[in-house]
């Protein structure tokens, strides 16, 4: 049972791709099955027809039906993001293997050490960037597709504007950024020149780095689900890395501060000890020493007692303790939000110090009275030493219902948050929209009385006028 179905599954993926591709439906091939004897033609696997699918898609004209139309953005959306993964792993074995190529660099730089591993690492560097540029420009392609199935446009170069092109070119220059094989050796053997330019290419590919921005954007919840999709299409909010990276923060703080900090902590370090090694002629700075010096600027202490002797190595050092500020800055932002109550907490301790605050006031007004008649009843006996206490102590109960009373008016102050005065702000409207729909009542009865009024005056002048009438009726009767 279970083979008849993966046959008639096959048999599907096998109509479909002969649909697509119908060059390629000869080239099939019919097997038998011996339990059952039925027959089935196999010879198309389904990465080659979701690639075929995916090229169809890619060369055919924008689906005008709705379902098709859904399908396809879904297929582009998943197809994207692998692309996009798969340029992120060319792009840090890219920077894996400039590591790797730096190390022997500076060990020839020493004197010690061949160029030939040197020279086959850079080879596989210029492979695996050219790989990077492809994937690069067939993902802008797949991108441009679903610009296009998404908003209905049938002409790519409507799609393809000055900024996106930029944009492409930009990328493409960042991630063609490497060092190629022998340039270390065009203004001689190992010289300082052609060290900075390794140096230099070397430390641009660290750039890359922006694809693993690119794949926490399209990986995240805002893209990745419908409904997340549908909630920041109808807010009008652009799911783009800093809105994704902010997000993170607020989800992860601790781990995206820990992880932005050794990140920059090792490539600090790495390129500071490349620098010293390559371009300094103490080259007295280790490994280990140029972790101290980036760590000791990152945290803006700077003890002075290892220090970078090139001009590279100071650049360095600098740009940690610009980027060593910032960080910190987050880190005291983020420890002081996290020390911070919540609303609910807030509300419980303001609760409980209020109610020890009342019966402070409770029992320092209750001392205050039992005083005061202490104080009465000593000068009926006339014992002035008691009544000396007794007046101490009532002063002492009226000070501490004074500072009871205070501390409450000042816990309520506090207490009211940003939530609290926008309720507050918010039933303060409705009183007011309440009054004045109460006062618009009131002058339409007021209205209504006047009008009746009139109508009251001027019955009462026609009952004056025949009043009038029947008094000089009757005096010309009589």
């Amino acid at each position: 049972m279970t083979f008849e179905m993966d046959t008639h599954k096959e048999m599907k993926d096998l109509h479909s791709c002969e649909a697509r591709t119908p060059l390629l439906a000869k080239d099939t091939k019919t097997i038998k099955n011996p339990k059952t004897g039925k027959s089935s033609r196999m010879g198309c696997s389904p990465c080659f027809a979701k690639l075929s699918e995916l090229c169809s898609i890619l060369t055919s004209d924008v689906v005008s039906n709705g379902q098709g139309k859904a399908n396809t953005a879904k297929l582009l959306t998943n197809m994207r993001r692998r692309i996009n993964d798969v340029a992120v792993c060319l792009g840090l074995i890219g920077i894996f293997l400039m590591i790797w190529d730096m190390e022997y660099f500076m060990r020839k730089s020493d004197g010690d050490g061949s160029h030939i591993p040197s020279l086959i690492l850079r080879i596989c560097i210029s492979g695996t960037t050219l790989l990077l540029l492809c994937i690069l420009i067939f993902y802008h392609i797949v991108d441009i597709k679903l610009y296009m199935v998404k908003y209905g446009i049938q002409s790519f170069q409507v799609v393809l504007d000055g900024k996106r092109k930029i944009m492409l070119a930009v990328e493409l220059f960042v991630c063609l950024l490497h060092v190629p094989p022998g340039i270390d050796y065009l203004s001689g053997n190992a010289s300082h020149e052609g060290s900075a330019i390794v140096i230099i290419l070397s430390g641009c590919m660290f750039f890359r780095i922006f694809l693993v921005c690119r794949a926490l954007t399209l990986h995240s919840k805002f893209n990745s689900e419908t409904s997340n999709k549908s909630l920041t299409g109808f807010g009008k909010i652009s799911t783009d890395f800093p809105f994704v990276f902010k997000c993170l923060l607020l989800d992860y703080p601790m781990v995206m501060i820990f992880g932005l900090f050794v990140m920059v902590l090792f490539i600090a370090s790495f390129f500071m000890h490349a620098c010293e090694t390559c371009l300094s002629e103490a080259n007295t700075l280790n490994y280990l020493d140029a972790l101290w010096v980036v760590v000791i600027t990152f945290l803006t202490v700077g003890y002075g007692d290892v220090t970078p002797k090139s001009v590279c190595g100071r650049t360095v050092s600098v740009l940690s303790g610009v980027i060593g500020v910032i960080i910190t800055v987050y880190i005291i932002a983020i420890v002081a939000q996290n020390m911070e109550l919540s609303r609910s907490q807030k509300r419980a301790t303001n609760f409980l110090t209020k109610i020890k605050l009342n019966k402070d006031v409770k029992n320092s007004a209750a001392s205050v009275i039992q005083n005061a008649w202490l104080i009465h009843k000593s000068k009926i006996y006339w014992t002035p030493r008691k009544m000396k206490i007794y007046q101490a102590k009532y002063f002492e109960s009226v000070r501490v219902m004074q500072t009871a009373k205070n501390d409450i008016d000042e816990l309520m102050t506090a207490s009211i948050d940003m939530f609290d005065l926008h309720s507050m702000l918010e039933m303060q409207n409705d009183w007011i929209n309440d009054m004045e729909q109460k006062q618009q009542e009131v002058d339409i009865k007021m209205a209504k009385i006047g009008e009746s009024l009139l109508k009251l005056h001027e019955k009462l002048d026609n009952v004056q006028t025949v009043t009038t009438n029947l008094a000089k009726r009757q005096a010309a009767f009589v």
